[in-house]
């Protein structure tokens, strides 16, 4: 049996007690991104797919990231391509579906939870993620169980931040304090969605939750209505601070 250096042991003990924690502080949770055509599979084809494993522990992994061979010949608009990149040539260097879902399903895996069968999972705007990852599972794996236990970042946002004008990936980023300059393509968005995981878990320990089981009945309690009585800037206070008072 191979030995563990003594260098090593500290690393592999800190993986060991993430995976079976579910404390927020502890746990490594999957960060997840997608590029496509289309708001859902019916109306377009996955584009790009983009991960990383991330802790408030430690600083993320590498983030894994491919372009998509299209699954069909439909056109992909040009907002989206001015959004994302995207045009005919990147291609060349797609992967096809299969492969990508069969490598990113090896990484939930990694992340699963002693006892548990889903990866923790955390998605900027979840309900547009799901619907490709729904179905590259149907395609894909459906005598499985569907891999992901998903939380919405957007709606962690509205709870917290009811006052922030917008909660798009990069306003939110932003806000918490990540660079706004964000790259179109998933590995940039994967980035910035890990930086905010890490960066909310001590606001919701301020608001007293402390584990993802606490998270997930959290969010799945109905919202309170809640309408913002003040403005708040979308950029963290010291750098709206450093800002010039005149314009050039």
């Amino acid at each position: 049996m191979a030995r563990i250096g003594a260098a090593a042991l500290p690393e592999r003990n800190a993986m060991l007690r993430s995976s079976m924690s579910d404390l927020l502080r502890e746990l490594e949770i999957l960060a997840l991104d997608c590029q496509a055509g289309g708001a859902t599979p019916a109306h377009g084809d996955l584009l790009e797919l983009g991960w990383t494993v991330c802790s408030a522990a430690r600083e993320p992994g590498s983030v894994h990231s491919n372009w998509i061979v299209p699954r069909t010949d439909r056109r992909v608009p040009r907002p989206i391509r001015e959004l994302t990149g995207w045009s005919e040539a990147c291609v060349a260097d797609a992967i096809d579906e299969r492969a990508a879902w069969d490598a990113l399903c090896k990484e939930c895996r990694r992340v699963v939870r002693n006892g548990a069968s889903r990866a923790p999972t955390a998605i900027h705007f979840a309900r547009f993620e799901l619907g490709f990852l729904r179905d590259l599972h149907q395609r894909f794996a459906s005598d499985e169980d569907f891999p992901f236990e998903a939380i919405c970042l957007h709606a962690i946002a509205q709870r917290l931040f009811p006052d922030l004008p917008r909660r798009n990936i990069r306003a939110l980023a932003g806000y918490l304090g990540h660079s706004p300059e964000l790259m179109r393509r998933s590995a940039g968005h994967v980035e910035a969605t890990a930086f905010i995981c890490r960066a909310l878990v001590p606001v919701l320990e301020q608001a007293g939750i402390g584990t993802w089981t606490e998270l997930s009945d959290w969010l799945g309690r109905a919202a309170p209505i809640s309408r913002g009585t003040k403005r708040v800037y979308p950029l963290a206070p010291g750098r709206r601070r450093a800002l010039p008072s005149g314009s050039g």
